[in-house]
């Protein structure tokens, strides 16, 4: 059964696999089911009260984490086996010589427009290799929506994106490596109104992947910290049509489930960016379909 339609005895049975039955008269005090036990609205203060103990609190953490990680995960595997199966339920082919590669956009990487600081350069290698080198401020690279391949209405509804990504300096300054893509309303600075942002800061107080929206009031970004201290190579994005986004870091999975309204946007603006003396290269930028369940 999908967690998220657990009751609350099997909420309870799942604490008791976990070696945390002392809390078993909390949670069903609580009502605590599975919707709410996966909810980004059951808060760090929540979970405090009702596990009181440091340890046991840390023994929790670790495996909601897991339950979420494998829920997505398996969501994830559906989504390829769906795909592979539409392939070949609408086209024939021969698995030796024709690989099921039909509505996968290898986005041409060679035609961009610089944004942000009018000093960035950016090297395009071959067609899918891009380089974006910055100063002495933050700068990037636009990419023009037709080259994408996407609809014109609800463009990112259903859609995953992957991409290599590689810092190829480390500057030595307080922020040091960060850089990342966006996508939103606005081609000419990722912290406008309405872009979502994925990126990698080095910085001591946040190290690790920042996943955030921005608004009109505030850009504060939700740090997710990888399994490994370092930045990854391989990064994918699922945006499903119900709005909620999905970032898979390797084994790291993580949800926003209000991004506003980007899922219904039409012909977005998208790009990559880096901060001041950084060199990134982008490569392998693929869009497709996302076939799974919503």
């Amino acid at each position: 059964m999908d967690p998220s339609n657990w009751d609350t005895d099997r909420v309870v049975d799942w604490l008791n696999e976990n070696g945390l039955s002392l809390y078993f008269d909390q949670f069903e005090n609580n009502k605590i089911d599975g919707a709410t036990l996966l909810s980004e609205d059951f808060t760090e203060s929540e979970q405090k009260e009702l596990i009181p103990c440091i340890r046991d609190r840390v023994i929790f953490k670790k495996a909601l984490r897991e339950l979420r990680n494998s829920m997505v995960q398996n969501e994830i595997k559906l989504y390829e086996c769906s795909y592979f199966e539409s392939v070949m339920r609408f086209k024939p082919i021969n698995l030796l010589s024709d690989p099921p590669t039909t509505y996968v956009t290898k986005v041409d990487l060679s035609n961009v427009s610089i944004v942000g600081d009018s000093f960035t350069e950016y090297r395009v290698r071959s067609n899918d290799v891009l380089e974006i080198i910055t100063h002495n401020s933050e700068g990037g690279c636009a990419i023009p929506f037709e080259q994408l391949k996407l609809p014109v209405n609800r463009s990112l509804s259903n859609q995953v994106l992957e991409f290599d990504m590689e810092f190829l300096t480390v500057p030595n300054d307080e922020v040091g490596r960060h850089g990342g893509i966006y996508y939103g309303d606005h081609e000419f600075d990722r912290s406008m109104n309405n872009n979502v942002v994925i990126d990698w800061i080095d910085r001591y107080f946040d190290r690790g992947y920042r996943f955030y929206q921005t608004d009109a009031h505030s850009t504060i970004p939700h740090s997710v910290v990888p399994y490994k201290n370092e930045p990854a190579r391989h990064l994918k994005i699922i945006i499903k049509a119900n709005g909620e986004q999905i970032l898979v870091i390797e084994d790291g999975v993580w949800r926003r489930l209000n991004c506003g309204r980007i899922h219904l946007l039409g012909k977005p603006c998208l790009g990559f960016w880096a901060w001041a003396n950084n060199h990134l290269r982008i490569s392998n930028f693929t869009i497709r379909p996302y076939i799974g369940t919503n």
